[in-house]
């Protein structure tokens, strides 16, 4: 098991973004370093996004004053990615994806979250690959089931995620040729771990995290992002 994803991560999370909290009301006031930074190996002083070097409660004061973030929404983000046990040490470039999306008002934590997971593609890729091979085998999401979550899916708006709207009869169809796809994946001591295309990521994973609670979903975005630090292996398709 990778020591990036454990559960006590959530609590660390907490102190974190309690600290950036704190830090940044200080920073505007005085200039400062915040406590225990360098824990989550950012250090006193990096490069910040514009060339400048800023501490990293600067950081977030730029983005609450130049893109009117607020903390609220930096936290969703952070617990976000924390929700499906991505790491938040690289916490510069969770930044840096956030104020490059700033100007797109309001903000919309869903389609930011996905961003810095795009961001961070190779941290998350590498965290499944193998250890020597660096091979990142899953399954694909077939065409037919990509092309029905599109058709089903609602988005609510006014802040809230969007989600899947099968009847009865296909969320159960869905749930059964996904449940048995990854357990013939399991079996083969693979991990269950699903490919599909961005747009619908978050929303294969939502409708699927109540009866799979191990399952992770990855974007064909974020494997581009990995690049060559990761050996694609497609088994096989989900298909119906």
């Amino acid at each position: 098991e990778n020591p990036e994803v454990k559960p006590f991560f959530q609590d660390e999370a907490q102190i974190m973004l309690s600290e950036l909290q704190n830090s940044t009301k200080g920073e505007r006031q005085r200039k400062g370093v915040m406590y225990g930074i360098d824990e989550y190996e950012i250090g006193a002083s990096n490069e910040g996004w514009y060339g400048t070097k800023r501490n990293t409660s600067e950081e977030i004061a730029y983005l609450l004053d130049t893109f009117k973030y607020t903390y609220g929404e930096i936290e969703k983000v952070l617990q976000g990615l924390l929700r499906e046990r991505v790491s938040i040490r690289n916490i510069v470039s969770i930044l840096e994806t956030l104020a490059n999306f700033g100007m797109y008002t309001p903000h919309n934590v869903d389609f930011l979250i996905e961003k810095v997971r795009e961001g961070l593609g190779a941290q998350i890729c590498l965290q499944y690959a193998g250890s020597d091979d660096k091979k990142l085998s899953v399954l694909r999401l077939s065409q037919k089931w990509c092309d029905k979550i599109l058709e089903h899916k609602v988005d609510p708006g006014a802040g809230s995620s969007p989600y899947l709207s099968f009847d009865p009869v296909d969320g159960r169809k869905w749930i059964s040729c996904v449940k048995d796809s990854l357990a013939a994946l399991v079996e083969k001591d693979y991990m269950p771990i699903i490919l599909c295309p961005a747009e619908i990521r978050r929303i294969v994973y939502d409708s699927l995290e109540r009866d799979l609670p191990r399952v992770i979903v990855l974007s064909y975005n974020e494997v581009l992002a990995a690049g060559k630090n990761v050996n694609l292996e497609i088994l096989g398709d989900i298909d119906e």
